[in-house]
């Protein structure tokens, strides 16, 4: 297997339909699904290299420093914002490569705006959609370095007053709240 040797020229090839993300230095996308020949080309030589890997579920491509990563979110189907079990991050100039396991950690990195990963069309876009607007509309997801790992997730929504069940985002009560109700009368 040869190397790469320049950044990915893959701008125009991500710009489409919209089945992954495209930050400024990578492309996230599903691992299933479809992906532009040139795409393919570039996972199929991480895939050579690596073989199958197990759990993997989405697929992040580094633009400009020639690697792939397989990243595992055992729960993303159905956490709203599921923590990162294990990541592997081939160069695929060098082939080395690296392993991130967080199955112990007490603060993995997590996913937000899933609906993003999905292919157009799926059946669950709009459900993870709704859940983002809502997120979006309370200001939640604004400066996004202090809310990329669980702990910095759960402390965002605890200063804004909120709390995720399932792919809904509710107002948690105050202690006032509570105890303002334990005084009134019931009927």
């Amino acid at each position: 297997m040869g190397t790469i040797e320049r950044p990915l020229p893959i701008g125009p090839d991500c710009q489409d339909k919209g089945a992954h993300k495209v930050a400024a230095h990578s492309i996230i996308r599903p691992v299933w699904g479809w992906f532009k020949m040139l795409l393919r080309v570039y996972e199929s030589c991480a895939r050579a290299y690596l073989g199958e890997v197990e759990g993997a579920n989405l697929l992040k491509l580094h633009r400009h420093s020639g690697k792939v990563s397989y990243l595992v979110y055992p729960d993303f189907e159905t956490d709203p914002h599921p923590a990162l079990l294990r990541s592997i991050k081939l160069s695929l100039r060098t082939r080395e490569f690296d392993c991130y396991d967080y199955a112990t950690s007490t603060n993995p990195p997590i996913l937000h705006r899933k609906e993003t990963f999905l292919p157009p069309g799926h059946a669950l876009v709009a459900k993870f959609a709704r859940l983002t607007r809502q997120e979006e509309k309370h200001g939640l997801l604004d400066e996004t370095a202090t809310i990329g790992t669980r702990e910095g997730w759960q402390r965002r929504l605890a200063e804004r007053g909120f709390l995720v069940r399932g792919h809904r985002l509710l107002r948690q009560r105050s202690e006032r709240e509570e105890k303002d109700e334990e005084r009134e009368p019931r009927n």
